[in-house]
């Protein structure tokens, strides 16, 4: 094989590595976001409360997406990812564990504080790394906005992880919400 068809392979590689990791940010973010009317119900929030329930996902999202340049420097993009969707992952379990368990709004605001927290950081890194394949390639065959558009179309996956769920005794809505339809 080439040094040129190996080059080329790598940089399909790394291209379809980004389109993974936005698709799998995506399934996260809908994976919780089909659980919001569980949530509401199971702590019998108002709308007034899970708007700042949501105010607290936004605010990590603002501190992070502030720093993750910086972070992305200091780790690299690949530990960011790491990194971000491991947080993203303890987010879920703690809002998880807020709504079943401890029926505490404060547990899941902290949870979605930390979702927000890994999602922005891991789609910070993500854009970098979409950004380098295309300097790779010297084109536009991975634009960051093409692997981006990845992240809608796999939120839908992430309906169904949240969907059976309802062992936390919580009630949910028989159709995702429409915040999380991929063609917007």
């Amino acid at each position: 094989m080439s040094s040129t068809a190996v080059r080329a392979r790598e940089v399909t590689l790394w291209r379809n590595a980004v389109v993974v990791a936005y698709g799998a940010s995506g399934i996260a973010f809908a994976s919780w976001v089909s659980r919001l009317p569980a949530i509401r119900d199971g702590l019998n929030l108002t709308p007034g409360t899970i708007g700042l329930l949501l105010l607290c996902m936004t605010a990590g999202s603002f501190l992070s997406v502030s720093a993750s340049g910086l972070i992305v420097l200091r780790l690299g993009s690949k530990r960011t990812i790491r990194t971000g969707s491991v947080m993203v992952g303890i987010g879920l379990v703690l809002a998880g564990f807020g709504t079943s368990v401890l029926a505490s709004p404060f547990t899941v605001a902290a949870g979605l504080a930390v979702i927000g927290l890994g999602t922005a950081s891991w789609n910070t890194a993500s854009n970098v790394e979409g950004a380098a394949v295309e300097r790779a390639v010297g084109g536009t065959s991975c634009r960051a906005s093409t692997a981006r558009s990845a992240w809608a179309p796999w939120q839908v996956p992430g309906w169904g992880p949240g969907r059976p769920v309802p062992a936390c005794r919580c009630s949910g809505t028989s159709r995702p919400p429409a915040s999380s339809w991929p063609f917007r």
